[in-house]
């Protein structure tokens, strides 16, 4: 008995070592981890055509959650939000497969933010709140074009 227990002790021992040709790298966490996916509607000019392989750009500012009737003015202005665009390349089922960042800003002072033009296309576009704000990040599937920047992004962030 005791042989057999040796026999398969060097047989794991052996497979254990075949099954590692050299150090492995693990797999780089998704930009997307521990965000939401967010909505998004189209704020383009509706009277200028859309060329969608054309470059462009967008702005907007970010907020969390405003209180009484008028929420928009009283919603908070979140200042040092960070803005990155990722190419989108596909889909793993619901969630979004990306591209390496094309760029990225940080909202100013009252929110508001101006991404630089980047090649038209499709985009997943992250915002995540600064740290300690209470307030969690998300992302959303955007088309970039010649007319993405001629309407305004209003990005309403919910609370933790």
């Amino acid at each position: 008995m005791t042989k057999h227990i040796i026999m398969a002790a060097a047989a794991a021992v052996a497979l254990a070592a075949c099954s590692h040709d050299g150090p492995t790298t693990p797999a780089p966490a998704s930009p997307l981890a521990g965000l939401s996916a967010g909505a998004s509607n189209d704020t383009t000019d509706a009277t200028t055509p859309v060329v969608p392989t054309s470059p462009g750009s967008f702005h907007g500012v970010v907020l969390g959650h405003g209180t009484g009737t008028d929420t928009l003015n009283t919603a908070p202005r979140m200042a040092g939000s960070v803005i990155t665009a990722y190419p989108l390349l596909g889909y793993d089922g619901d969630t979004p497969r990306v591209g390496d960042s094309v760029g990225t800003v940080t909202a100013g002072a009252d929110g508001t933010f101006q991404f630089p033009t980047i090649a038209g296309g499709t985009y997943v576009v992250t915002v995540v709140p600064p740290t300690g704000s209470g307030y969690r990040g998300i992302y959303i599937t955007a088309t970039i074009s010649n007319v993405s920047n001629s309407g305004s992004w209003w990005v309403v962030l919910s609370q933790q």
